[in-house]
């Protein structure tokens, strides 16, 4: 009776592929939904905060928009020519929205998730608010969070592990143009990313192995 238990308990962890694309698929769409609203608010309330045109100088908009088409085009194609590939979008889809239906009749689900959308971006922005203030940055507090949110946007073009790189060249860039110095610009970009990226590897490599060893992944 012990096994059967067990062995139930262990079926339960399963989370099939689709399903677990699923709820990926929803969470991407609902961070930079939360990302998008935070921006544009402080955009209304502070139009004249940031040169946003430039995080994306002029002779770089036609190339981006073209490789952002050239990729989606060819993820398309490859999506319509290969059949398994093409099978297992039409599962996920169908999952995805199954799911989001179903999470969106829940009032609770419902602000949970778009609260977490919400509270996430506007609490990087403000470890990105109290770094500057450590280092004495001569840079408004709306000012530095709209350079953050809309770095943080542009940096998305680029896909890169974790946005390294990206990241760091466009809030660089967006904290210059806010009318930072650049070294203490570049300081606040290495202080943000150590607190926010590096220093939680540690507690999140700890907390795997303890899941991995107590057979919870």
């Amino acid at each position: 009776m012990l096994a059967q238990v067990h062995r139930t308990d262990e079926r339960a962890l399963v989370i099939p592929t689709a399903r677990a694309c699923a709820a990926l698929a929803l969470y991407s769409p609902a961070q930079p939904i939360g990302r998008y609203a935070l921006l544009l608010t402080l955009m209304a309330a502070h139009p004249q905060a940031v040169p946003l045109r430039a995080l994306l100088p002029t002779g770089h908009r036609m190339p981006a928009l073209l490789l952002l088409a050239a990729g989606l085009t060819l993820a398309a194609l490859v999506l319509w020519s290969v059949r398994p590939l093409r099978r297992f979008a039409g599962d996920f889809l169908r999952t995805a929205l199954t799911d989001a239906r179903a999470l969106h009749t829940g009032p609770a689900l419902v602000i949970a998730l778009w609260t977490g959308a919400l509270a996430f971006p506007a609490l990087q922005a403000g470890v990105m608010v109290t770094v500057a203030r450590a280092l004495q940055m001569p840079v408004p507090t709306a000012d530095i969070m709209i350079a953050y949110l809309a770095a943080g946007i542009v940096a998305g073009i680029v896909p890169t592990p974790g946005g390294i790189g990206s990241v760091e060249a466009a809030l660089l860039i967006a904290l210059v143009g806010a009318g930072s110095p650049a070294s203490v610009a570049t300081a606040e970009v290495l202080g943000f990313r150590l607190v926010t990226v590096w220093l939680p590897l540690l507690p999140g490599a700890l907390v795997l192995a303890v899941l991995v060893r107590r057979k919870a992944l």
